[in-house]
């Protein structure tokens, strides 16, 4: 079982993965930011090891939501819960951002188009190899 490790903000490149969503919208993370203010973080970020520091998988909200907590709070939001995940490919890291936002919250049309543009830049070479890669458990009607 993976532990929860409290990681330093600056250690978090949040864009060592390509990230699925093009925008983010600022009254959510306003209020994602206040929620964790009051009420703490309740689910760690995932993250893997890299050289010199951390890659982000899922979270990102979460740690946007951080590094202002720590702009406006100071040390008391300079690390975040996280759980460490077994270093992956950029193409399976890649696939577990997307499963996790396409789970809990449907991506748009244009950002599932952009999730097969970055597969592809990152090796997948056909539509139907990024589909299998990126949505695996999804019916084909909801992957078209």
């Amino acid at each position: 079982m993976t532990e929860i490790q409290a990681i330093p903000l600056a250690d978090i490149d949040e864009h060592a993965l390509p990230r699925d969503r093009s925008v983010i919208d600022p009254a959510a993370l306003d209020e994602l930011t206040a929620s964790i203010r009051v009420n703490g973080l309740r689910l760690p970020v995932e993250l893997y090891a890299t050289e010199g520091g951390y890659g982000l998988v899922s979270g990102y909200r979460r740690v946007m939501a951080y590094r202002t907590l720590e702009d406006r709070h100071g040390a008391a939001f300079a690390t975040i819960p996280a759980l460490i995940r077994p270093s992956e490919n950029q193409i399976d890291g890649f696939a577990r951002v997307v499963e996790e936002n396409d789970i809990r919250q449907g991506l748009t049309p244009w950002d599932r188009g952009r999730t097969l543009v970055a597969a592809r830049d990152m090796g997948l070479d056909t539509l139907d190899a990024a589909l299998a890669k990126l949505y695996p458990a999804a019916a084909r009607r909801k992957r078209s």
